[in-house]
Protein backbone atom coordinates (compact mmCIF):
# COMPACT_ATOMS: atom_id res chain seq x y z
CA UNK A 1 0.00 0.00 0.00
CA UNK A 2 1.27 3.46 -0.84
CA UNK A 3 0.54 5.69 2.21
CA UNK A 4 0.29 9.30 1.87
CA UNK A 5 0.20 11.76 4.85
CA UNK A 6 0.17 15.37 3.74
CA UNK A 7 2.34 17.74 6.69
CA UNK A 8 2.06 21.13 6.85
CA UNK A 9 2.93 22.07 10.16
CA UNK A 10 4.07 25.43 11.81
CA UNK A 11 4.14 26.36 15.53
CA UNK A 12 0.43 26.80 16.87
CA UNK A 13 0.76 30.30 18.09
CA UNK A 14 1.94 31.45 14.47
CA UNK A 15 -1.23 29.79 13.01
CA UNK A 16 -1.42 27.01 10.34
CA UNK A 17 0.47 29.49 7.50
CA UNK A 18 3.16 31.70 7.68
CA UNK A 19 3.53 34.05 5.16
CA UNK A 20 7.23 35.40 4.16
CA UNK A 21 8.16 38.86 4.55
CA UNK A 22 10.65 40.41 1.17
CA UNK A 23 13.44 39.73 3.64
CA UNK A 24 12.68 36.35 4.57
CA UNK A 25 13.31 32.65 2.71
CA UNK A 26 12.85 29.33 3.64
CA UNK A 27 15.50 26.73 2.72
CA UNK A 28 15.41 22.66 2.37
CA UNK A 29 18.07 20.69 3.12
CA UNK A 30 19.70 20.85 -0.66
CA UNK A 31 20.80 24.02 0.66
CA UNK A 32 23.63 21.72 2.59
CA UNK A 33 24.94 19.86 -0.40
CA UNK A 34 28.33 19.15 0.09
CA UNK A 35 28.27 18.75 3.63
CA UNK A 36 30.59 16.27 5.29
CA UNK A 37 30.59 17.72 9.02
CA UNK A 38 28.82 15.70 11.81
CA UNK A 39 27.56 19.38 13.46
CA UNK A 40 25.61 21.39 10.95
CA UNK A 41 25.49 24.95 12.19
CA UNK A 42 22.41 26.39 9.72
CA UNK A 43 23.56 29.78 9.04
CA UNK A 44 20.54 32.74 9.96
CA UNK A 45 20.70 34.82 6.84
CA UNK A 46 21.63 34.20 2.78
CA UNK A 47 22.65 36.95 0.38
CA UNK A 48 21.46 39.54 3.38
CA UNK A 49 17.73 37.69 3.37
CA UNK A 50 16.61 35.81 6.95
CA UNK A 51 16.25 32.47 6.90
CA UNK A 52 12.71 31.80 8.63
CA UNK A 53 11.57 28.91 7.44
CA UNK A 54 13.16 25.35 6.70
CA UNK A 55 11.35 23.34 4.30
CA UNK A 56 11.46 19.52 2.82
CA UNK A 57 10.33 18.85 -0.66
CA UNK A 58 10.00 15.78 -2.24
CA UNK A 59 13.33 14.18 -3.51
CA UNK A 60 15.47 16.28 -1.01
CA UNK A 61 18.79 15.01 0.04
CA UNK A 62 20.26 12.94 2.96
CA UNK A 63 22.91 13.81 5.24
CA UNK A 64 23.72 10.54 7.15
CA UNK A 65 26.98 11.94 8.36
CA UNK A 66 25.25 14.61 10.64
CA UNK A 67 24.66 14.22 14.46
CA UNK A 68 23.59 17.27 15.28
CA UNK A 69 21.90 20.62 13.77
CA UNK A 70 22.02 23.70 15.34
CA UNK A 71 19.56 26.26 14.52
CA UNK A 72 19.83 29.90 14.40
CA UNK A 73 17.32 32.34 15.96
CA UNK A 74 15.66 33.57 12.56
CA UNK A 75 13.94 30.57 12.16
CA UNK A 76 10.03 30.55 13.03
CA UNK A 77 8.57 27.38 11.24
CA UNK A 78 9.18 23.85 9.81
CA UNK A 79 7.37 23.13 6.64
CA UNK A 80 7.15 19.45 5.46
CA UNK A 81 5.98 18.62 2.42
CA UNK A 82 4.49 14.93 0.87
CA UNK A 83 5.44 12.12 3.02
CA UNK A 84 9.00 14.34 4.67
CA UNK A 85 9.68 16.28 6.70
CA UNK A 86 12.95 18.41 7.27
CA UNK A 87 14.62 16.10 9.57
CA UNK A 88 13.95 13.25 7.42
CA UNK A 89 17.39 14.76 5.54
CA UNK A 90 19.15 13.68 8.93
CA UNK A 91 19.12 9.90 9.65
CA UNK A 92 21.63 10.20 12.04
CA UNK A 93 20.57 13.00 14.07
CA UNK A 94 21.37 12.70 17.72
CA UNK A 95 20.47 16.15 18.62
CA UNK A 96 18.76 19.58 17.95
CA UNK A 97 20.14 23.08 19.50
CA UNK A 98 17.73 25.55 19.62
CA UNK A 99 17.40 28.51 22.26
CA UNK A 100 15.53 31.43 20.52
CA UNK A 101 11.64 32.81 21.03
CA UNK A 102 10.34 30.60 18.61
CA UNK A 103 12.30 27.26 19.68
CA UNK A 104 14.16 25.84 22.48
CA UNK A 105 15.54 22.36 22.74
CA UNK A 106 16.03 20.47 26.03
CA UNK A 107 18.23 17.32 26.19
CA UNK A 108 19.01 17.47 22.70
CA UNK A 109 14.91 17.18 22.05
CA UNK A 110 12.99 20.24 20.13
CA UNK A 111 10.24 22.04 21.84
CA UNK A 112 8.30 25.44 21.03
CA UNK A 113 9.61 28.12 23.41
CA UNK A 114 6.59 27.83 25.76
CA UNK A 115 7.38 24.21 25.89
CA UNK A 116 3.57 23.68 25.18
CA UNK A 117 4.50 21.63 21.36
CA UNK A 118 7.32 19.04 20.93
CA UNK A 119 9.18 19.72 18.03
CA UNK A 120 10.88 16.70 16.83
CA UNK A 121 13.07 13.49 19.12
CA UNK A 122 16.22 13.31 16.96
CA UNK A 123 16.33 9.63 15.40
CA UNK A 124 19.38 8.13 16.49
CA UNK A 125 18.94 9.88 19.88
CA UNK A 126 20.27 7.18 22.84
CA UNK A 127 17.85 5.86 25.33
CA UNK A 128 15.35 3.25 25.75
CA UNK A 129 12.81 5.36 27.46
CA UNK A 130 11.47 9.07 27.33
CA UNK A 131 8.71 10.56 29.33
CA UNK A 132 7.38 13.89 27.28
CA UNK A 133 7.00 17.05 29.49
CA UNK A 134 3.87 17.48 31.45
CA UNK A 135 3.27 21.12 29.58
CA UNK A 136 3.19 19.35 26.54
CA UNK A 137 -0.44 19.80 24.82
CA UNK A 138 0.45 18.86 20.97
CA UNK A 139 3.18 16.73 19.09
CA UNK A 140 4.27 17.81 15.47
CA UNK A 141 3.29 15.02 13.09
CA UNK A 142 6.89 12.85 12.75
CA UNK A 143 7.73 13.97 16.19
CA UNK A 144 8.88 10.44 16.87
CA UNK A 145 9.25 9.09 13.11
CA UNK A 146 12.15 6.24 12.15
CA UNK A 147 13.41 6.79 16.08
CA UNK A 148 16.01 4.37 16.50
CA UNK A 149 16.08 2.95 19.91
CA UNK A 150 12.84 3.92 21.97
CA UNK A 151 10.93 1.48 23.34
CA UNK A 152 9.09 3.04 26.13
CA UNK A 153 7.33 6.17 24.96
CA UNK A 154 5.49 8.28 28.22
CA UNK A 155 2.82 10.40 26.77
CA UNK A 156 1.63 13.26 29.11
CA UNK A 157 -2.07 13.74 30.21
CA UNK A 158 -1.82 17.17 28.37
CA UNK A 159 -2.01 15.87 25.44
CA UNK A 160 -4.90 17.10 23.49
CA UNK A 161 -6.53 16.58 19.82
CA UNK A 162 -5.03 14.98 17.12
CA UNK A 163 -2.08 12.30 16.83
CA UNK A 164 -0.58 12.16 13.01
CA UNK A 165 2.49 10.05 12.05
CA UNK A 166 3.64 10.23 15.20
CA UNK A 167 5.80 7.01 15.72
CA UNK A 168 5.78 6.11 12.36
CA UNK A 169 8.86 4.18 11.68
CA UNK A 170 9.69 3.47 15.73
CA UNK A 171 11.00 0.06 15.04
CA UNK A 172 11.66 -0.68 18.49
CA UNK A 173 8.78 0.48 20.20
CA UNK A 174 7.22 -2.02 22.38
CA UNK A 175 3.69 -0.05 23.98
CA UNK A 176 1.80 2.36 23.68
CA UNK A 177 -0.57 4.42 26.33
CA UNK A 178 -2.41 7.15 24.13
CA UNK A 179 -3.75 9.38 27.02
CA UNK A 180 -7.87 11.18 27.52
CA UNK A 181 -8.20 13.53 25.55
CA UNK A 182 -6.83 12.83 21.84
CA UNK A 183 -9.13 12.58 19.90
CA UNK A 184 -7.89 11.30 16.14
CA UNK A 185 -5.38 8.91 15.31
CA UNK A 186 -4.24 8.64 11.96
CA UNK A 187 -1.22 6.46 10.92
CA UNK A 188 0.42 6.73 14.49
CA UNK A 189 2.02 3.33 14.32
CA UNK A 190 2.83 2.89 10.82
CA UNK A 191 5.77 0.22 10.80
CA UNK A 192 6.08 -0.32 14.23
CA UNK A 193 7.42 -3.70 13.72
CA UNK A 194 7.48 -4.32 17.76
CA UNK A 195 4.92 -2.99 19.41
CA UNK A 196 3.37 -5.50 21.13
CA UNK A 197 0.26 -3.22 22.83
CA UNK A 198 -1.82 -0.10 21.97
CA UNK A 199 -4.16 1.30 24.53
CA UNK A 200 -6.50 3.90 22.97
CA UNK A 201 -8.58 6.24 25.03
CA UNK A 202 -12.16 6.81 25.62
CA UNK A 203 -12.19 10.30 23.84
CA UNK A 204 -10.96 8.92 20.52
CA UNK A 205 -13.60 9.30 17.95
CA UNK A 206 -11.73 8.65 14.57
CA UNK A 207 -8.47 6.10 13.31
CA UNK A 208 -7.49 5.75 10.13
CA UNK A 209 -4.50 5.53 7.79
CA UNK A 210 -3.61 8.31 5.64
CA UNK A 211 -7.37 8.58 4.02
CA UNK A 212 -7.68 4.80 4.00
CA UNK A 213 -9.03 2.46 6.64
CA UNK A 214 -7.66 2.03 10.26
CA UNK A 215 -7.08 -1.75 9.52
CA UNK A 216 -3.92 -1.11 7.61
CA UNK A 217 -1.98 1.15 10.27
CA UNK A 218 -2.69 -1.77 12.92
CA UNK A 219 -1.37 -4.37 10.18
CA UNK A 220 1.74 -2.45 9.67
CA UNK A 221 2.83 -3.66 13.55
CA UNK A 222 3.61 -7.59 12.83
CA UNK A 223 4.16 -7.80 16.62
CA UNK A 224 0.90 -6.79 17.45
CA UNK A 225 -0.49 -8.95 19.90
CA UNK A 226 -3.48 -6.59 21.63
CA UNK A 227 -5.77 -3.59 21.02
CA UNK A 228 -6.82 -2.16 24.47
CA UNK A 229 -9.10 0.83 24.16
CA UNK A 230 -10.62 2.20 27.55
CA UNK A 231 -14.00 2.16 28.73
CA UNK A 232 -16.97 4.92 27.76
CA UNK A 233 -15.31 5.16 24.08
CA UNK A 234 -18.69 5.18 22.26
CA UNK A 235 -17.12 4.09 18.71
CA UNK A 236 -14.93 1.55 19.84
CA UNK A 237 -14.16 -1.16 22.29
CA UNK A 238 -11.95 -4.00 22.77
CA UNK A 239 -12.77 -7.06 23.33
CA UNK A 240 -9.57 -9.96 24.52
CA UNK A 241 -7.36 -7.59 22.81
CA UNK A 242 -9.50 -7.50 19.21
CA UNK A 243 -10.70 -4.00 18.29
CA UNK A 244 -14.09 -3.36 17.37
CA UNK A 245 -16.24 -0.17 15.58
CA UNK A 246 -19.88 0.63 16.28
CA UNK A 247 -20.55 -1.20 13.05
CA UNK A 248 -19.09 -4.30 14.93
CA UNK A 249 -16.28 -4.33 12.35
CA UNK A 250 -13.29 -6.15 13.90
CA UNK A 251 -9.23 -5.82 14.04
CA UNK A 252 -7.08 -8.86 15.29
CA UNK A 253 -3.72 -7.90 16.04
CA UNK A 254 -1.04 -9.40 13.63
CA UNK A 255 0.21 -11.16 16.55
CA UNK A 256 -2.81 -12.07 18.41
CA UNK A 257 -3.35 -16.27 18.30
CA UNK A 258 -6.65 -17.35 17.48
CA UNK A 259 -8.23 -20.71 17.63
CA UNK A 260 -9.16 -22.77 13.77
CA UNK A 261 -11.41 -25.28 14.92
CA UNK A 262 -11.87 -27.44 11.77
CA UNK A 263 -15.84 -26.92 10.53
CA UNK A 264 -17.77 -29.91 11.14
CA UNK A 265 -20.07 -28.41 8.77
CA UNK A 266 -21.29 -29.86 5.35
CA UNK A 267 -20.83 -27.66 2.51
CA UNK A 268 -22.98 -27.62 -0.46
CA UNK A 269 -21.82 -25.79 -4.03
CA UNK A 270 -24.82 -25.49 -6.27
CA UNK A 271 -26.96 -28.53 -5.05
CA UNK A 272 -24.02 -30.88 -4.65
CA UNK A 273 -22.12 -31.65 -1.11
CA UNK A 274 -18.02 -31.00 -1.73
CA UNK A 275 -15.19 -31.54 0.53
CA UNK A 276 -12.59 -29.35 1.18
CA UNK A 277 -10.41 -27.94 4.16
CA UNK A 278 -11.77 -25.15 5.73
CA UNK A 279 -11.55 -23.82 9.67
CA UNK A 280 -14.08 -22.01 12.09
CA UNK A 281 -12.02 -18.80 13.22
CA UNK A 282 -14.38 -16.47 15.97
CA UNK A 283 -17.69 -18.35 14.34
CA UNK A 284 -16.95 -17.71 10.52
CA UNK A 285 -16.30 -20.05 7.90
CA UNK A 286 -12.76 -19.66 6.57
CA UNK A 287 -11.92 -21.38 2.89
CA UNK A 288 -8.26 -21.58 0.56
CA UNK A 289 -8.86 -18.96 -1.70
CA UNK A 290 -7.52 -21.75 -4.27
CA UNK A 291 -9.99 -24.02 -3.05
CA UNK A 292 -12.95 -22.05 -3.78
CA UNK A 293 -11.58 -21.33 -7.22
CA UNK A 294 -11.55 -24.52 -8.12
CA UNK A 295 -15.04 -25.31 -7.00
CA UNK A 296 -16.29 -22.25 -8.96
CA UNK A 297 -14.41 -23.21 -11.83
CA UNK A 298 -17.03 -23.73 -14.89
CA UNK A 299 -19.33 -21.52 -13.20
CA UNK A 300 -21.06 -18.06 -13.75
CA UNK A 301 -18.48 -16.72 -10.83
CA UNK A 302 -15.63 -18.59 -11.85
CA UNK A 303 -11.89 -16.99 -11.69
CA UNK A 304 -8.12 -17.87 -11.66
CA UNK A 305 -5.39 -17.59 -9.09
CA UNK A 306 -1.46 -16.51 -10.17
CA UNK A 307 0.86 -16.02 -8.06
CA UNK A 308 3.91 -13.99 -8.79
CA UNK A 309 7.15 -15.39 -7.05
CA UNK A 310 9.40 -11.94 -8.49
CA UNK A 311 7.17 -9.52 -7.28
CA UNK A 312 5.03 -11.76 -4.49
CA UNK A 313 1.76 -11.01 -5.51
CA UNK A 314 -0.96 -12.66 -6.32
CA UNK A 315 -3.49 -11.74 -9.33
CA UNK A 316 -6.62 -12.83 -9.86
CA UNK A 317 -8.15 -13.36 -13.20
CA UNK A 318 -12.06 -13.34 -13.11
CA UNK A 319 -14.16 -15.15 -15.41
CA UNK A 320 -11.31 -17.47 -15.98
CA UNK A 321 -11.46 -21.09 -15.95
CA UNK A 322 -9.14 -22.14 -12.82
CA UNK A 323 -5.84 -23.51 -13.97
CA UNK A 324 -4.69 -26.31 -10.67
CA UNK A 325 -1.38 -26.07 -9.55
CA UNK A 326 -1.68 -29.66 -7.08
CA UNK A 327 -3.51 -29.71 -3.45
CA UNK A 328 -6.68 -28.21 -3.80
CA UNK A 329 -9.30 -29.21 -1.83
CA UNK A 330 -7.27 -31.66 0.05
CA UNK A 331 -8.75 -32.55 3.31
CA UNK A 332 -5.44 -32.28 4.99
CA UNK A 333 -5.14 -33.42 9.35
CA UNK A 334 -8.14 -31.81 10.51
CA UNK A 335 -6.64 -31.02 13.27
CA UNK A 336 -7.01 -27.58 15.67
CA UNK A 337 -4.51 -24.69 14.72
CA UNK A 338 -3.75 -21.60 15.38
CA UNK A 339 -4.69 -18.73 12.96
CA UNK A 340 -2.95 -15.20 12.51
CA UNK A 341 -3.56 -12.14 10.68
CA UNK A 342 -2.56 -11.87 7.26
CA UNK A 343 -1.57 -8.94 5.16
CA UNK A 344 -2.59 -10.74 1.92
CA UNK A 345 -6.25 -9.04 1.73
CA UNK A 346 -8.20 -8.62 -1.44
CA UNK A 347 -9.95 -5.13 -1.05
CA UNK A 348 -11.80 -5.42 1.97
CA UNK A 349 -11.65 -9.77 2.14
CA UNK A 350 -9.08 -10.02 5.23
CA UNK A 351 -7.75 -13.68 5.33
CA UNK A 352 -6.07 -15.30 8.69
CA UNK A 353 -2.95 -17.31 7.95
CA UNK A 354 -3.14 -21.12 8.93
CA UNK A 355 -0.87 -23.60 9.10
CA UNK A 356 0.90 -20.89 6.44
CA UNK A 357 -2.03 -20.80 4.20
CA UNK A 358 -4.50 -18.09 3.37
CA UNK A 359 -7.93 -18.69 4.43
CA UNK A 360 -10.76 -16.11 3.62
CA UNK A 361 -13.91 -16.01 4.63
CA UNK A 362 -16.19 -16.91 2.68
CA UNK A 363 -18.74 -14.91 2.81
CA UNK A 364 -16.58 -12.29 1.91
CA UNK A 365 -15.66 -13.96 -1.06
CA UNK A 366 -19.24 -14.48 -1.96
CA UNK A 367 -19.24 -10.61 -1.69
CA UNK A 368 -16.12 -9.97 -3.60
CA UNK A 369 -17.01 -12.90 -6.60
CA UNK A 370 -20.90 -12.31 -6.46
CA UNK A 371 -22.19 -15.63 -5.09
CA UNK A 372 -24.88 -16.34 -2.56
CA UNK A 373 -23.48 -18.13 0.45
CA UNK A 374 -26.16 -18.86 3.02
CA UNK A 375 -26.12 -20.77 6.35
CA UNK A 376 -28.64 -23.58 6.90
CA UNK A 377 -28.65 -23.82 10.75
CA UNK A 378 -30.74 -27.12 11.16
CA UNK A 379 -28.68 -28.98 9.04
CA UNK A 380 -25.31 -27.76 9.61
CA UNK A 381 -24.59 -26.53 6.38
CA UNK A 382 -22.66 -23.98 4.29
CA UNK A 383 -24.72 -23.24 1.00
CA UNK A 384 -22.95 -22.11 -1.81
CA UNK A 385 -25.27 -20.63 -4.54
CA UNK A 386 -23.34 -19.53 -7.78
CA UNK A 387 -26.68 -18.93 -9.78
CA UNK A 388 -27.81 -16.33 -7.37
CA UNK A 389 -25.94 -12.67 -6.31
CA UNK A 390 -24.45 -12.04 -2.92
CA UNK A 391 -26.20 -10.37 -0.59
Amino acid sequence: MKKIIWTALCIAALGTAFALPASAIEINPSFFKGNTSEVLEIPDNENGLEITQLATAYGSCEFPEVKKIKLPKTVKCFRGDFEQDFFDAFPNLEEIEADSEYFVSVDGVLFSADMTEMIKYPPNKAGESYTIPESVKCLNEPVFKNSRYLKHIKLPDSLEGRLVATFEGAKQLEELVIPEGVTELNDVIYECESLKSITIPSTVNLMRCGEVYMKFMFDSCPSLENIYVNDGNEIYKSIDGILYDNHDKCIVPMAKPLTATPTGSKIIVNGEEVKCEAYNVMGNNYFKLRDVAMLLSGTEVQFDVTWDDETKTVSILIDTPYTPVGGECELGDMTVKTAYGSNAYIEAAFPFNIAGNNYFRIRDLGRLFDFAVDWDEANNTVVIDTTKRAQ
